[in-house]
């Protein structure tokens, strides 16, 4: 039943934060530069974390009920995800080049966005890996800074512009 409520909580807030996206204006309900940089600087230090395998600092970074989606799964706790996922997404990460291609970023108040779509390549597992990813993360402030409520990873094979 946890799990339930969480996913309604959640799709609230991803609707929620889509409405602002889609209806706001590109000043008056964005996050000014400088509250924006706060939600993009731990975007880019979460990812820096997963990459060199430190846990603890990416633990940090997540609301204890922060909700990750991922390959169609779901984990409904900081604590789920570091005895599950986050081992492998640290290794996966590990090993691979990742090159950011768009970042945006919005909110208002104490809820924020960060929306990147990145290039991941190299090799896995002895494995080639080229792949096109996003990732969603919205954020909240709270007393401690800015913290992950929730993660929304998606990956495919990567595919060259058409010319």
């Amino acid at each position: 039943m946890r799990i339930e409520s969480k996913i309604r909580e959640t799709k609230l807030a991803c609707w929620l934060v889509a409405l602002i996206a889609l209806t706001a204006s590109p000043a008056p309900l964005a996050l000014d530069a400088e509250a924006q940089a706060g939600p993009r600087m731990l975007a880019e230090t979460f990812n820096r974390a997963l990459a060199k395998g430190d846990a603890a600092a990416v633990r940090e970074m997540l609301l204890p009920n922060v909700l990750i989606y991922e390959s169609g799964g779901v984990e409904a706790s900081a604590e789920e995800y570091a005895s599950h996922h986050l081992p492998a997404d640290m290794a996966f990460m590990a090993n691979l080049k990742r090159e950011t291609l768009s970042q945006e970023s919005g909110g208002e108040g104490a809820s924020a966005w960060v929306a990147t779509r990145s290039r991941l390549s190299g090799r896995f597992k002895d494995k080639a890996v080229d792949l096109d990813s996003t990732e969603t993360l919205v954020i909240t402030q709270t007393t401690a800074g800015w913290r992950i409520a929730h993660v929304h990873w998606s990956s495919a094979p990567h595919r060259s512009p058409n010319p």
